[in-house]
């Protein structure tokens, strides 16, 4: 499975500089959507490349329909997700200003959801509510992102990123819980120009992650409470009402080498973060100083390590690629009834990516694109002895043909085939419990499960009245030797502009 990592984007066009202004707007979207490859210097967060050429000034704006179903799922993931809604993005220079942005907004779907309450169950901390009823969540989702580069003195250029997301979700039977969701970030870069075709770029930024669950407020039937303290660990308690307020913040800094020139384009960077949040409810006084505060629930602090790289040729007759993305976290949970650290999740993955594509007639291209994902994660719990770890190797082999058409219209095709499979996979727990026997062990059953990925993409980029446009439909299974099966479906239409 794919534990906690992005997948190193796809390189799919050939170079700019082999693009006419009417093939860049027609392949806007695809240039975008993988971005590393014919802009490379948008992976640093900064918005130019070294020689201070831009490409094209691009927008586009888009409607999107997405689909995954099916029970090949962690237990307290969805079985069903529908999420529909509006997209734009779009990239402007202005004199020597540069600006990239992008908003989103989405209605979600998510069904059969049990044992959670929160937002995002697998993103770190333990220290979850939930009930056993489960059921059906709506939700609304809004996310903003917009980089800025201001103009250069001298070898010294700076950068601003800020990234926004809201989101909203209710579910609709007892005891009816409700939770806000938001995450925002600003970094700041600073580049230094070593020489004509080389920058080394110092990174940092701040994070801030604050989520509220209300549970029973709106309630028609009190009902039990989990609050889940670990990998098994867990309260379990009537409730008429509840807030749960989790709230962190996350420091991160980092360094990166790129070197470019009119073929070749050579990337090696790397950030460490350190994350710390606190899950508080109620109301409790401190027996010296009278003061009421908040009942610290659990606290949990993650360090997380990443690097990343990458070399591409480009040339008109075709070209070639390899990225990498390696992340290491180690997060702990600290819990304040025994005074100490009882639960400790650790995970790392490595993603790759060998690509080589060719230039076609009118605008066409074939690319062959080889992926690799190696992903590890372990979960301990000192109360319950619980100790669980798996390791999978997942690769994937896509072929990607695009056929130029008339007044440069073009079809893409895209059929990809992988294997999953576990490399070592232990499960041990001590003394268990409900929750053991609910989440711990459904989970790393299917963490450790070996699967076959199969998809199809293809899109059609057209003119209409001299207004490009772009319809993209995908489907990808994933399937288990024991018949269960994770599908997801996407369909989107934008216009280019």
């Amino acid at each position: 499975m794919i534990f906690d990592s992005q997948r190193i984007a796809a390189q799919e066009t050939a170079p700019i500089n082999s693009y006419t202004e009417k093939h860049l707007k027609a392949d806007s979207l695809v240039e975008w959507k993988h971005r590393p490859s014919v802009f490379p210097w948008l992976l640093t967060g900064e918005l130019g490349p070294l020689d201070g050429k831009q490409g094209g000034n691009y927008g586009s704006v888009g409607l999107g329909y997405e689909n995954i179903s099916g029970d090949f799922k962690r237990p307290q993931e969805a079985r069903r997700i529908q999420q529909y809604g509006l997209r734009a993005q779009g990239y402007r220079s202005l004199r020597k200003w540069r600006f990239y942005g992008e908003f989103a907004y989405q209605k979600l779907k998510r069904d059969s959801i049990n044992f959670s309450n929160v937002a995002r169950p697998y993103e770190g901390s333990p220290f979850i509510t939930a009930d056993s009823i489960g059921g059906n969540w709506k939700a609304d989702q809004l996310k903003g992102m917009l980089q800025v580069a201001y103009p250069a003195v001298g070898r010294w250029s700076f950068a601003t990123s800020l990234d926004y997301l809201t989101e909203q979700g209710s579910r609709g039977n007892d005891p009816r819980p409700i939770y806000r969701y938001l995450d925002m970030e600003i970094s700041q870069s600073l580049s230094y120009q070593l020489g004509k075709q080389s920058r080394l770029t110092l990174r940092g930024g701040y994070r801030r992650l604050t989520e509220t669950i209300e549970t029973g407020q709106v309630s028609r039937n009190n009902s039990k409470l989990y609050s889940l303290r670990g990998y098994g660990t867990y309260d379990f308690v009537p409730v008429v009402s509840a807030s749960r307020y989790n709230h962190g913040s996350a420091m991160k800094g980092g360094l990166l080498f790129m070197q470019q020139n009119e073929i070749d384009v050579w990337l090696l960077g790397g950030d460490v973060s350190f994350l710390a949040q606190d899950a508080e409810e109620g109301i409790s006084e401190d027996p010296v100083t009278k003061v009421l505060s908040p009942l610290l629930v659990g606290g949990y602090d993650e360090m997380q390590f990443h690097a990343y790289g990458g070399y591409q040729r480009s040339k008109p007759s075709g070209g070639w690629s390899f990225n990498f993305d390696a992340t290491l976290k180690d997060g702990k949970a600290f819990d304040p009834r025994f005074n100490g650290v009882n639960a400790e999740r650790f995970l790392w993955n490595i993603v790759t990516q060998a690509a080589y594509w060719k230039p076609r007639a009118n605008g066409g291209q074939w690319r062959l694109a080889y992926h690799t994902h190696t992903g590890y994660l372990n979960h301990y719990e000192f109360m319950t002895g619980t100790d669980w770890d798996a390791l999978n190797f997942e690769q994937l082999l896509e072929l990607d043909w695009r056929f130029g058409l008339r007044k440069s219209a073009s079809v893409s095709v895209v059929p990809s085939m992988g294997y999953s499979f576990p490399l070592k996979d232990a499960l041990s727990i001590a003394r268990p419990t409900v929750i053991s026997n609910l989440l711990e062990v459904p989970d790393h059953a299917i963490m450790s499960s070996s699967y076959l990925l199969a998809g199809m993409g293809t899109s059609v980029t057209f003119p209409v009245n001299k207004q490009w446009y772009r319809l993209t439909a995908s489907y990808e299974l994933r399937s288990t030797k024991n018949a269960l099966q994770r599908n997801h479906a996407k369909i989107s239409l934008n216009m280019v502009f």
